[in-house]
C-alpha cells in the first residue's frame, strides 16, 4: 500500500495581475493592456468617427444644397456610418482575438 499526500481543498490561486499602469508601462511586454482598454477605446473610436462623419455630411449637404443635399444627409449619413462602424469593429475583434490567441498561446508554452 503506497502513501497518497492529501490534495489541497482548493487549487492554489492563480498570480494577481498588476494594475492598469504597471501593466502599461511593462517593458517585459509580459501584460496584456489590449483586452483591458479595447472596448473603451472601440467606443471612443466610435463616437469620434459619428461626429467627423455627422461633420462632413452635413457639409456637403449643405454644399450641394436642396433636394440631394437632403439626400446626402438622411441616406449618407446612416450608410457610412454603419459601413465605418462594421470596419472598425472588425479591426477591434482581429486585434483582441490576437492577443487572445497569444494569451492562449502562452498559457499551452507554459505547462
Amino acid at each position: 500500500m503506497t502513501y497518497q499526500q492529501p490534495q489541497p481543498a482548493f487549487p492554489p490561486a492563480a498570480p494577481a495581475e498588476p494594475n492598469f499602469f504597471a501593466a502599461l508601462f511593462d517593458l517585459s511586454f509580459k501584460n496584456w493592456v489590449t483586452l483591458r482598454i479595447a472596448g473603451i477605446l472601440y467606443i471612443l473610436v466610435v463616437i469620434l468617427a459619428g461626429l467627423g462623419i455627422l461633420t462632413y455630411s452635413i457639409g456637403l449637404a449643405m454644399l450641394v444644397g436642396g433636394f440631394f443635399g437632403f439626400l446626402i444627409f438622411i441616406i449618407g449619413f446612416p450608410l457610412i456610418f454603419f459601413l465605418t462602424t462594421l470596419g472598425l469593429r472588425l479591426a477591434f475583434e482581429g486585434a483582441v482575438a490576437t492577443v487572445a490567441i497569444a494569451k492562449n498561446t502562452e498559457a499551452l508554452n507554459n505547462r
